[in-house]
Order: structure tokens, then sequence, then C-alpha cells
């Protein structure tokens, strides 16, 4: 795995297959190689200035040492303005919108030149869950539209949504700060497994502007809940931060200027010594809330760089934990689970050196009690600029003679804090990360990127991310680089001595003896109790799973994942066509399974089998099938096109509804089709 500028990196891996029944270990070594930075071609670009390739104007990403003489002499040719920024988050709990949010929305300033809004559990109905599709998006726009100050100056410059995520901007009409509409871009990105019911609740959305000449990202992110779930929350945001804007190709981190923000559900820790009425009156009074700051498990997360390094936010927060209350009031949670206050919902920034940012508002509304969470909001002032093409030429020219006689002064050296790598014994569904730092001891500025090796689409396979994917580095300076495997690599191939593979086996008749009828699918996934089920699936063949795992929802859940995770798909896809043209004919479907390979069409038919008994025991099974035919087939489900998941739900419903024995028994005596 080369890294461009100065680095090369080698990983060298024992991969093997596993539902943890057998484990990984995988050792990654690294290379370092002093070189200079002559392939141009390879270097990461800069995010500013405009001009094409073959053109005489300078563009960035030719050669990285013009780049750094060019940042450095930037204020020769470029004029500079003020942004500013109202940007705000607010978990509505699936709640409808209300006719009016001014009081959320406005505050003692003037009005801004951009208003972004962040949204989650802004839907939380299936059809958004399963079929990504949502009806309150757009009386939400309408809502915040007419919410805004003077709300006929702003208009819509861009909205995006990923199930109840959503993350809109608008500009004010009059501002100075122009907006090309062909550099507005979005992207999105689901986090965890998504399967069923609210796995499907997290993940990010991101929107890419151009301010004036200045590359600016906003993301609206919702992460894992529970106080149990620090490390899932870590892995979300690692998942987020490798997004990438499918137009332009670019990350988070080739921006200027990165706004994050969010429910990142990060909680109080709960070693404290406080107990939960202690906790509840310290973070009521007005002289106390601030220092329960302390006890914040973000902060303490930053601070071991296990997440959002480089980013900012001010070190106490003086307003009271957004987290959680009674709806409609302002009272902390009074049901059952009587759960501990938290700053879950943040606003954090990054920029790259040079980038200028002030924040100057940072708060939450009491008064809106819409939600289970308070509003939180705040207002940055923005430094862009602006180029002057005439003088960039002439400065350009002169970059080239600066960057020439430096070259030869002093060549890009790096250090790494370890040339190896070890990830241990690594589980399945369970992510381990390791860190390394790299850090600049040369004379000059380093840039680095990791590159795809030849033949190869991305850096490494997809169980293993890297964060951030590149970096710039200043003399003397350091990044710490994240590893993450995301412990999802297949599972064994299917036997064609075994009928169904033994961990299918025990799920689907535990559930069948204890839990079909008892499956709230409306439930929220507990990763400890997967954990804890996986374990007894692979060091206890003889235990009864409902000891392990309570809930009939995460078994079934464990049963999706672990059919997911086999490296080939149930359904053959060399066979997935012909199923799919024999939609409406119960025979030819049957007929179609019939053609299977004997180990997938054993796994294949008592899927079936076992999906038709939970429609029958189950009356909210039927908003599962949609998920269960995706995962039969093996295919995505927000990359692919509405009608091929329609198809995909028709064949399974077909033979579901038609068993086998009726339509290609030694008695089927016509030709069965609706």
């Amino acid at each position: 795995m080369p890294l461009c500028c100065g680095i090369d990196v080698s990983f060298h891996i024992l991969k093997v297959p596993f539902f943890s029944l057998c484990m990984l270990r995988m050792i990654l070594l690294f290379i370092q190689k002093y070189v200079c930075c002559s392939d141009k071609s390879a270097v990461k670009s800069m995010t500013f200035y405009g001009g094409h390739e073959g053109s005489s104007v300078y563009v960035p990403g030719r050669d990285d040492s013009v780049d750094e003489i060019m940042r450095e002499w930037e204020h020769k040719f470029c004029t500079y303005s003020e942004a500013s920024i109202f940007i705000t988050t607010f978990n509505v709990n699936g709640k409808m919108a209300p006719y009016s949010l001014t009081k959320w929305l406005h505050y003692d300033g003037r009005p801004p030149d951009f208003y972004v809004i962040g949204l989650q559990e802004m839907d939380l109905s299936t059809q958004a869950f399963f079929y990504d599709v949502s009806s309150r998006h757009d009386e939400w726009v309408r809502t915040i539209s007419r919410s805004l100050p003077f709300s006929k100056r702003y208009t819509l410059v861009e909205t995006v949504r990923l199930v109840g995520i959503m993350l809109v901007v608008f500009r004010r009409t009059d501002s100075q700060i122009h907006v090309p509409q062909s550099s507005v871009h979005s992207a999105r990105i689901p986090t965890g497994i998504q399967l069923i019911s609210r796995m499907g609740n997290k993940g990010g959305v991101a929107i890419s502007m151009q301010m004036n000449d200045s590359r600016v990202c906003f993301v609206n992110s919702h992460m894992a809940a529970g106080n149990e779930e620090l490390d899932k929350r870590n892995q979300d945001y690692r998942e987020i931060s490798q997004m990438r804007f499918e137009a332009t190709n670019k990350s988070l981190f080739d921006h200027d200027v990165i706004f994050w923000l969010g429910d990142l559900n990060y909680r109080l820790e709960t070693q404290n010594g406080f107990t939960n009425d202690d906790v509840r009156r310290l973070c009521s009074s007005p002289k106390t809330f601030r220092d329960m700051i302390a006890f914040d498990t973000l902060k303490q997360q930053q601070r071991s760089n296990q997440v959002f390094v480089g980013f900012n936010e001010p070190d106490v927060l003086n307003f009271r934990p957004s987290y959680k209350y009674d709806p409609g009031t302002s009272q902390w949670d009074s049901s059952e689970k009587s759960r501990c206050p938290a700053w879950c919902d943040r606003i954090l920034w990054w920029c790259e050196a040079g980038d200028q940012v002030v924040q100057t508002l940072y708060d939450s509304v009491d008064e809106v009690t819409l939600s289970d969470h308070k509003p939180v909001r705040a207002v940055f002032q923005l430094t862009v600029r602006k180029v002057d093409k005439k003088k960039v030429k002439r400065i350009h020219e002169e970059a080239i003679r600066e960057a020439d006689k430096r070259a030869n002064e002093a060549l890009p050296q790096i250090w790494l804090s370890d040339s190896e790598v070890d990830f241990g014994d690594v589980y399945f569904f369970e992510s381990s990360v390791r860190t390394i730092t790299v850090k600049n001891t040369g004379k000059s500025k380093v840039s680095f990127s990791f590159i795809a090796l030849p033949n190869r689409p991305t850096i490494s396979d997809s169980w293993l991310s890297v964060t951030p994917p590149s970096a710039h580095l200043k003399v003397g300076a350091s990044c710490l680089l994240s590893l993450q495997n995301e412990g999802e690599s297949p599972t064994q191939a299917l036997s064609p001595f075994v009928p169904v593979p033994v961990a299918m086996y025990r799920l689907v008749e535990s559930l069948r003896q204890h839990g079909v009828d008892k499956i709230r699918f409306d439930d929220v996934s507990s990763h400890l109790e997967f954990i804890a089920l996986r374990n007894a699936l692979d060091y206890h063949p003889s235990s009864n799973l409902f000891e392990v795992c309570k809930s009939p929802f995460n078994m079934f859940n464990a049963l999706l994942r672990l059919i997911d995770s086999f490296r080939e798909e149930v359904i053959p896809r060399n066979m997935q066509a012909e199923c799919l043209n024999a939609i409406g004919d119960a025979v030819r479907c049957w007929t179609c399974v019939q053609k299977f390979p004997r180990e997938n069409r054993n796994v294949f038919e008592y899927y079936v089998h076992f999906t038709r008994e939970l429609l029958e025991r189950n009356a909210d099974a039927r908003t599962q099938l949609q998920v269960m035919a995706d995962i039969a087939f093996k295919s995505g489900q927000l990359e692919d096109k509405k009608q091929e998941r329609a198809l995909r739900l028709q064949f399974l419903e077909t033979v579901v509804a038609f068993p086998k024995e009726v339509c290609v028994g030694d008695d089927c005596a016509e030709l069965i089709t609706f």
C-alpha cells in the first residue's frame, strides 16, 4: 500500500475466513522510504484556486512543492472576506415539524450569510428505514425556511438525507459570499450493519461547496447510542470520516474547513464516583454544570487521539447537557430508564493551517421542548479567500523558481512511530484499532496520501480503513494514523457436506423454540449482546443461546448478520437474473432454485422455511421481508435502484407463499401463476 511523497507502505497480512470460528492475526509491516516528491500526478491536490488541466492557469496538485509556496504566498494574489455561518443540530425524536421554529433559529445578531441545519431522527417510520423514503423531509425544509429571520432573503443551497438524518444549507440572497452551484455536492454513508430496524438509523451525510475560492464541508452524523457503545461510536466516526463525494472523488479532508455537527451520542463517564441523582443535581446547577465536562467521553477520546483528531471545540461548554429530557419540558428524563444527562449534541470544526475560523456563539436552546434533546447551535466567522487570476499566473512562475531552489536544499523526511502493527486476535464484527504517528523530521513540508496498488481499485480490502487517508505536515509537525479492522471478513464458504451451517441452524432453532412470535422489530440492537451470542456459538456448542441473549430481536439480528457475511451469495450470482425473470410464476421460481448448487439450495430452502414460519407467527414480520430478500441476493440497499430491490422482494414473496412441495413435487398438476 504505497503512499505518495515520502512513504511506502506494504501490508503483510495473514487473513483467513471466519465467523469467529477462526481468529485472524494480521501483521502490517510499514516500510519507510525517504524519497523526493517527483511523481507530480500522484500528489494530493489542494482545495482552492481555479483552473483546468492543460491550461496555463496554476492548477494545484501538479507539484506539491509549488503548492506549498503558493500557500505561503497566497496573500500576494488573494483577497479575503468574512462569511458568517449559523450552524445548528437537533435530534427531533421522530416528531412532526411544528409550524414555526423561530425560538430555535433566531439569535441576537446580524442575519448570517449561511444557515446550516442538521436533524437526526427526523423520520422513524418503516418507510424511511427500509425504503429510504420520507414524507417528512419536505415538510421540515418548508418549516425551517419560513422560520429563518427575513425568510424571503434566504434561498436553499442544498439538502441531503439518509433515513432520518438530514442536512440543509441556506444562503442569504444578498450575501457577498459566492457559491457556484457547480461546486455543490452531497454524500452520505450508513454506519454499522445496515440490516434491520434501527440499525439503519445511524450514519452521516455531508455537503461540500465552494465559498468564493475556499472549499467548505458540512457533516451531520448520528452515532451509536448507549453508555456501553463507546467503541462503536468511535468506529462510526472512522467510517463517516472515510466518506467521499462521488462527483469529485474528494474526501472530507480535501477541504479547507470541515464543520461536523450532530447527535454524536458521547456520554459522561460512568465510573466517576457520582450516582445518577448526583449527576442530575450537578448538571442542573448554574454553578456546577460546567465542571461535569471533565467526565465527557468525547473530550477524553479526543485527548487520547482516538477520534476527531485536530478538530476544535471550546474546552468548557457554557450550556447544560442537551440530553435527556421529558418531551414538552426542560426536566431530566423521568422514565423507567432514567437516562443520565449528557452533552450528546455537538458542533466541532477542523481547518487547514492558515484558514481562520472564529466561533462567536455556542449554546443550546432550553425553551425548545419538542424532543427529548435540546437543539445546539453555534455561529462562526470564517475567513474565505478570493483568487485574483491575473496575479496568480505571475506568482506561480515565481513559485516554480523558488521551489527549484528549495529542492536543492532539502529532501522530505518522515519518521514512523512503529514499523509493525499487530492487531492481535480479531473477532467477527468486533473492530480493532491501532495507531501510528507520522512526523515530519525534515526541513521542508511533507504531504502524503495512500494510493492504490496497480490493478486495485482501493488502497486496501474493505475490512481495513485508514484515517486520515492523506495529510500535509509542516516541518516538525506530526499526524496520527488510525488503522481499523472492521471485523467484517466473510465467513467460511458453504459446505456441501453439511445441510446448513451449524451457527445458522442453532440460531434458527433457538428462535423457533423460544422467540419467533416475541421478536419486536422496533427494538434497538445491542452490540454487547451480539458479542456474547457470537462467543456462545464459537466456544459453547451445547449452550442455550437464550441464556446469553435475552432479546429475540438481537438473535434475529445475529442470524441476518451471519447470512449476510457468507462468502458466497445464498442465491448464486449466475442464477440471480434467471430467478428475477421468473417472478410471478411459482413453478419457474422453484425450478430455478433446483438448479442451485446443493449447498446453496439447502441454505435457501431452510431460509425460506424459516421466513414462512416467521410470517405465520409474527404479525410484524412482513416489514422485514425487503431486507431478508436483499440478504439472500447479497445485495446492498442504498446503492441499488428501488426497482431492483422490489424484484428481489417479489421473488422471496413468491417462494414463501408457494411451498416447493406444491410447485415441483410429484403431485404438482398445474402451473401456478399470479
